[in-house]
């Protein structure tokens, strides 16, 4: 469960808002996502373990900037026998003084069968520049 937190980190774009200074968005939001995982198998760790009858968790936390909820991460985290799906979302939105001074949208969902990575795919709109990931597993190579 860890290498999905750390995949995530690495694949997604860095949210606005979360820190301040713009040189320290990737590192922060990569730190986020790592003790976010560790956060959620404390809670549940029986999620570390893979259970052979289809089992949902879902999580939402709320991401804040300067003591004001700005937005929302949601993971779901789907397990099917040996695989398992994690759908992760987050929704930031900055107003300042009635207006939308900036947005973040992010989707993602990975999937792993058997302990192996099978697929990603994601979506981002950080402030109007939109971006897409895809990646699949093909004969033992990321493509």
């Amino acid at each position: 469960m860890l290498a999905v937190a750390v995949f995530h980190s690495c694949l997604s774009s860095a949210a606005g808002g979360i820190v301040s200074a713009p040189r320290k968005k990737p590192l922060m939001l990569r730190i986020f996502a790592l003790s976010l995982s560790l956060f959620i198998l404390a809670i549940d760790p029986a999620l570390a373990q893979a259970p052979s009858e289809a089992t949902q968790v879902s999580r939402i936390f709320d991401v804040v900037r300067d003591g004001t909820k700005i937005g929302t991460d949601t993971i779901e985290i789907d397990t099917n026998g040996d695989t398992i799906t994690v759908k992760f979302t987050t929704h930031i939105s900055v107003v300042i003084m009635f207006i939308e001074a900036y947005r973040y949208e992010h989707s993602a969902t990975e999937t792993w069968t058997a302990g192996q990575f099978v697929s990603y795919k994601s979506r981002t709109n950080d402030n109007g520049k939109k971006h897409s990931l895809s990646a699949i597993v093909v004969d033992d190579k990321l493509d």
